[in-house]
């Protein structure tokens, strides 16, 4: 006698996008195996260098519907970050579920170059990240003993 097993496909999470902007282009994934979805640029956008201002404020023309118990992390592009001297002046946008106004990143160019992007340069990627449910307890003090202790600094030297 054989049994047969019913197991349900687990439900992907739905993350919801509003383009802000009527003819820009929906976020893509690079290969079928990327983990992040590449974001488009709604317009051209002019980034000044330092001596005209080192954080700027781009709005990325998409509004998000972040599933339950998840949140939404923005990144350079690797290639951005190996072509241009940029960094997010935050290391990592976090857009959290409850908040639905329009994503924007805090850009920092770290030259006195400044660069111009046309509309649908693909500068940022969103990650979507399942978010964990922690404790937070409060110690006198941290008794865990490893290898490695109080040592900072990369490991495998």
């Amino acid at each position: 006698m054989t049994t047969t097993t019913n197991k349900a496909t687990p439900k992907k999470p739905e993350l919801k996008v509003q383009l802000l902007v009527s003819d820009m282009k929906a976020p893509t994934r690079g290969t079928s195996k990327a983990h992040c979805y590449d974001l488009y640029l709604p317009t051209s956008v002019y980034v000044n260098g330092i001596a005209r201002g080192y954080t700027q404020i781009v709005p990325l023309g998409i509004r998000l519907d972040i599933p339950s118990g998840y949140t939404v992390k923005i990144h350079l592009r690797s290639s951005v970050g190996r072509d241009y001297p940029f960094s997010l002046a935050n290391t990592v946008g976090i857009i959290d579920e409850d908040f639905t106004g329009e994503v924007k990143v805090f850009l920092r160019n770290h030259s006195n170059k400044s660069y111009m992007f046309d509309k649908d340069t693909r500068l940022f990627q969103m990650e979507l990240v399942k978010r964990e449910e922690v404790n937070l307890k409060i110690v006198s003090e941290i008794t865990k003993a490893t290898d490695r202790g109080d040592e900072s600094g990369s490991t495998g030297k």
